[in-house]
């Protein structure tokens, strides 16, 4: 009997996906993943379909699952967005969090360096409690969401980490000295975008 169930085989073809061991615009068929797995199709198609909703995978009827391609356009709108998103959570979190909740943003669990889950790294944690901190559930949830978007766009563009700088500890340092704007450029840093203008969320 396969080890396997739908949410471990999309768990595992996620990994895959984020490797490169599928490629953007190649197509996936149910038959094979379930030879892999060595499972029914059942499991298979429930693991694909929930890789659709998460913007992996594309689905044809009666073709297959074609791998997903971000455009780079789409990455530039889409890093906009959550960067407006989490200035949001970030600026409600500098009014409202006491220091020590602010202080624990960088308290990573050990064992997530060098994942490539996307739900399950040291950047995801970081991004995901600052949602979190800001006690906004919409904003949290969008976060993180958004963190899926961020691991494709990367695995799509291995460009994109050689320009990554981890500014967590800036961040938090402006956050415990109450200083917005401050905060706000280490975050844009961060993401490589422009800060926004200081302005109040509540």
């Amino acid at each position: 009997m396969s080890q396997y169930n739908a949410e471990s085989i999309s768990r595992k073809l996620r990994e895959e996906l984020l490797s490169g061991v599928y490629m953007p615009n190649q197509m996936l068929a149910e038959r094979e993943i379930a030879e892999k797995f060595q499972v029914s199709r059942v499991p298979v198609r429930e693991a694909l379909q929930r890789l659709c909703q998460e913007g992996y995978l594309i689905r044809f009827p009666r073709k297959g699952y074609l791998v997903n391609r971000l455009t780079e356009e789409y990455i530039r709108q889409f890093q906009q967005v959550r960067y407006h998103v989490e200035s949001m959570a970030l600026m409600i979190a500098i009014q409202k969090a006491g220091d020590a909740e602010i202080a624990a943003l960088l308290q990573t669990p050990p064992g997530t360096e060098g994942i490539m889950d996307p739900y399950n790294t040291s950047n995801t944690y970081f991004h995901s409690s600052l949602g979190k901190l800001s006690g906004n559930q919409v904003l949290a949830d969008t976060i993180y969401k958004n963190l899926r978007d961020t691991s494709l766009a990367v695995f799509q563009y291995p460009s994109l980490i050689e320009k990554q700088v981890n500014c967590h500890a800036e961040i938090v340092g402006a956050m415990l000295e109450r200083d917005a704007e401050k905060a706000l450029a280490a975050l844009a840093k961060d993401m490589q975008m422009k800060p926004v203008l200081r302005y109040s969320y509540l």
